[in-house]
């Protein structure tokens, strides 16, 4: 622990992969402590549970579609499927399953 607070705001602002992006598979120092942070939240019980989206995934049809507290992708927890949506795409898709829905609604 010491190493990290001696050495965290080199981390922050000089180590060289402080331009990659803040996600999960970053190198990036802020990437890095963020997501050991989020473990330690999910290991003590205190991180919110997975947002469920009631709709179906666009890849496999299964009303599989997650996203975790923090994170930038809604996951098909399929693990045959695995897709990754934006909130964007996520909402493209329903609207795409909303005007189905209008056009058959017996369906």
């Amino acid at each position: 622990m010491r190493s990290i607070a001696a050495h965290l705001d080199w981390a922050l602002a000089e180590h060289p992969t402080t331009a990659e992006p803040h996600d999960r598979i970053s190198a990036n120092p802020a990437a890095q402590i963020h997501a050991w942070y989020t473990a330690v939240l999910r290991f003590t019980g205190r991180d919110s549970r997975p947002t469920h989206h009631h709709a179906p995934c666009p890849r496999c049809e299964i009303l599989t579609l997650f996203r975790d507290y923090g994170d930038a992708y809604i996951e098909c927890r399929n693990i045959e499927c695995g897709i990754l949506l934006t909130p964007d795409e996520y909402a493209a898709h329903t609207q795409v399953l909303a005007a189905e829905y209008r056009q058959n609604p017996a369906a």
